[in-house]
């Protein structure tokens, strides 16, 4: 048997008919690779009958007894994983256009570059922002005050959520979305892999800055496109649970890596996990 070159991972939280519309579009997204699938169902439901052929060892699925945070489930199937490079999926995401082996290849010729993320999209097909700055108090506070939610936002907002910037060829960025993540399966474990006390939000920018501290950038790939759905629908919710967590991580993240306006310099350092 060939070795396995990617391993696609997917946390699921009841997304089935989603999840089956994003793992029907993968054979296309991972052309020309060998591949493999890991599914984890985080409410602790069997995914096995639906998407588990008896004998198919390219497509694995797993269940959690308790529900664990993201980092954590991240890290669990990245232990379970075999392919050199390791992609994290969003289950409400669905392949568009381009081949994931683009993007390996980029990872491939630069060993200066740990991460690459990809194009996202709404459903719509209209332009989803996958990448921004790292964040600093001032964004959070408005983010708080609800201005991601305003029809024109401040220039200043603008600048650092990076809204207006749309590129065109693979270009360094401070960090990409969890949605879709590609990074090179020893490094991400090397690492340490996702700091398991983000339960959900800021463990994608925080582990791009660990590895931007460890003299590695993240790349924003445009020729790979996903269609990713949940961001417009969070983006409409008012205070939730959800932005609760997201408030309570934005805390972590910064009294972790101990800066409020000015994030940490990108010269290599021990890292601070």
């Amino acid at each position: 048997m060939n070795p396995v070159e990617l391993t696609i991972v997917i946390v699921s939280h009841g997304h089935e008919e989603e999840l089956l519309e994003c793992v029907n579009s993968l054979p296309a997204a991972s052309d020309g690779l060998n591949t493999e699938i890991l599914l984890l169902d985080n409410l602790g439901r069997s995914l096995k009958d639906q998407f588990q052929a008896e004998g198919d060892s390219r497509l694995r699925v797993f269940n959690n007894q308790r529900p664990a945070g993201f980092a954590a489930n991240i890290n669990l199937l990245a232990g379970q994983a075999r392919g050199q490079f390791l992609l994290i999926l969003n289950p409400d995401t669905c392949h568009l256009s381009g081949r994931i082996s683009s993007s390996i290849e980029l990872l491939k010729s630069r060993s200066d570059v740990a991460i690459v993320g990809c194009k996202l999209v709404n459903p719509d097909l209209t332009f989803q922002t996958s990448y921004r700055r790292f964040p600093t108090v001032p964004v959070l506070a408005c983010r708080a005050a609800g201005v991601d939610r305003w029809r024109y936002r401040p220039k200043f907002y603008r600048y650092l959520a990076m809204e207006d910037e749309q590129y065109t060829t693979p270009t360094p960025v401070d960090w990409v979305f969890g949605a879709y993540m590609l990074v090179e399966r020893m490094r991400f474990l090397e690492a340490g892999g996702m700091d398991e006390r983000f339960r959900m939000y800021y463990e994608d920018v925080d582990l791009c800055l660990r590895f931007r501290q460890r003299g590695a950038a993240t790349v924003y790939d445009p020729s790979v496109t996903f269609v990713h759905r949940h961001a417009r629908d969070s983006a409409s919710q008012t205070f939730s649970q959800l932005r609760r967590w997201h408030f309570l991580s934005a805390m972590r993240y910064f009294a972790k890596h101990r800066y409020f306006f000015q994030p940490p310099s990108d010269h290599r350092r021990e890292d601070r996990a």
